[in-house]
């Protein structure tokens, strides 16, 4: 179950971003999705049916790297971010900066992530990839994605991301 929690950096047709509480969050449950509104509180359980909406817990739909789709102009949009994710990079970038700077950082990620190879790639996508791979013995053939990217992998088995929580780590010492 913990390797489902997330958070959301969401945005409403009227407000600024801000960042939801955690909650388990799978790709086969039916959208839209159910924070809690409050960053420091927790959701643990599954998704009622019949949700009693008093306005601890705000709903919203995955955004889109790229522009969003028209069709949820009034709703709204969050990026699902594993809680994982979140405290790694507290690690890097304290979280309390990001949560200041959330326009900025939201810029940033899709600056970064709008042409990126990885970007929306997912297990089933990367088991196809890894039996592609087996079929090829020439590297030039080899996919490009080297490690899965869903939210249920441990981010800290990536080297460059050891690496980087390293650095950082040791910068933050000094």
């Amino acid at each position: 179950m913990w390797s489902c929690m997330c958070r959301a950096i969401m945005k409403g047709p009227t407000t600024k971003y801000f960042l939801s509480g955690m909650t388990a969050i799978r790709t086969d449950h039916t959208r839209p999705y159910i924070v809690p509104k409050n960053p420091s509180m927790a959701r643990i359980g599954g998704r009622t049916p019949n949700l009693q909406y008093d306005d601890t817990f705000v709903q919203f739909y995955a955004a889109s790297i790229r522009s969003q789709p028209s069709q949820f102009k009034d709703e709204h949009l969050g990026f699902v971010v594993h809680a994982h994710c979140w405290a790694l990079l507290n690690r890097i970038i304290p979280t309390t900066l990001v949560e200041r700077k959330m326009e900025k950082f939201i810029w940033a990620a899709q600056k970064y992530w709008h042409h990126h190879q990885s970007w929306g790639s997912n297990d089933a996508m990367l088991r196809l990839v890894k039996q592609y791979d087996l079929l090829h013995t020439h590297a030039e053939l080899k996919s490009p994605f080297k490690y899965g990217c869903d939210i249920y992998k441990n981010p800290l088995i990536v080297p460059d991301v050891q690496k980087s929580c390293t650095v950082g780590y040791c910068d933050s010492d000094r």
